[in-house]
C-alpha cells in the first residue's frame, strides 16, 4: 500500500501542471484499480454517481470469509487542493442530510464508516535516498526527516 500512497501523491502533483487534470474521481479508479491488482482476494464495490449520492461511499471493501463473517468498510474519499484544503468535506448529504458524511455514517455502523484523504505536499520532503529510488519506501505516517 506503501507503493499505491506515493503513486498517488505523484498523480496528485502531475495533476496540479497547467493543462493537467487528475481529480477525486481519477485518483480512486486509479487507487482501487492499483490495490485490486496488489492485493489477491481484496474484494472491492465502487459506487457510481448514483450510488455515492445515496449511500455516501465512494467504494465499499468487503474483509472476512464466509465461514469467519464479513464486514463492509464504506469509504468517502477526498482530495486535497492546490490551496492544501479538502474543500468537498461540505458536499451535500442525500435527503435531509447536511453533509455527505452525515449519509455516510447513517448508512452504516458509525464503526464501519472511513474517509480516504488523498493528500499531497511538498512541505518537508526531500530528494529521495537511493534505497528509497531503488524500491525500499519509507512505511506511510512516518515521519519524513528534515
Amino acid at each position: 500500500m506503501d507503493a499505491a500512497a506515493i503513486d498517488t501523491w505523484k498523480r496528485i502533483e502531475f495533476g496540479r501542471l497547467p493543462g493537467r487534470r487528475f481529480d477525486e474521481a481519477s485518483v480512486t479508479d486509479n487507487l482501487l484499480s492499483t490495490l485490486q491488482n496488489q492485493v489477491p482476494g481484496l474484494l472491492t464495490y465502487q459506487s457510481n454517481q448514483v450510488q455515492e449520492r445515496d449511500s455516501g461511499a465512494d467504494w465499499e471493501w468487503w474483509i472476512g470469509d464466509d465461514q469467519a463473517g464479513w464486514v463492509c468498510l464504506r469509504i468517502q474519499a477526498k482530495r486535497v487542493y492546490e490551496d492544501n484544503t479538502y474543500r468537498m468535506l461540505k458536499h451535500p448529504g442525500a435527503g435531509e442530510d447536511a453533509f455527505q458524511y452525515d449519509t455516510l455514517i447513517k448508512g452504516c455502523d458509525p464503526d464501519q464508516a472511513r474517509y480516504a484523504f488523498m493528500s499531497f505536499t511538498t512541505v518537508g520532503l526531500r530528494a529521495p535516498s537511493r534505497k528509497e529510488r531503488t524500491g525500499h519506501h519509507q512505511p506511510s505516517g512516518t515521519p519524513v526527516p528534515g
